[in-house]
């Protein structure tokens, strides 16, 4: 779960779905971008995003990075559905770091837009990494 900033005070310095959903989006889109450029521009940013993933395969393929970016944006989304799930589709601004419940503005707007907005990418990213598997099988 992502809050605004170290330090944040506002409303208690809770997490926010929209924050949490961007992080997801930016995982999705890491596993596009891989899949279309066909790996990466070099060794040194591979090796970020091996170290990011927690990769133990520094020498992975660009179908096994693409795939554990996809994973990660994945394990971000459960995450986060696991504190909505109970509220039948309502989405709020933030979720109380100490009881897990959402809190602050009700129904916000961009909640939802960034939890639509990542779900679009990872439809994108699956698609594009599911045809990279069926090419290299």
């Amino acid at each position: 779960m992502i809050g605004r900033y170290p330090g944040d005070v506002y409303a208690g310095g809770n997490p926010w779905q929209l924050l949490t959903a961007v992080t997801a989006k930016s995982f999705y889109q890491g596993a596009t971008a891989t899949i279309e450029a066909n790996g990466f521009q070099n060794s040194e940013d591979k090796a970020a995003w091996a170290e990011l993933l927690n990769m133990e395969n520094k020498n992975a393929s660009t179908e096994e990075m693409a795939q554990a970016m996809l994973s990660a944006g994945d394990a971000v989304m459960y995450r986060l559905f696991q504190h909505v799930k109970d509220r039948d589709g309502h989405i709020d601004e933030q979720i109380s770091k100490t009881t897990g419940v959402q809190t602050s503005a009700k129904d916000l707007t961009w909640s939802y837009a960034n939890i639509l907005s990542a779900m679009q990418e990872r439809k994108k990213a699956v698609t594009l990494v599911n045809k990279q598997q069926l090419k290299t099988e």
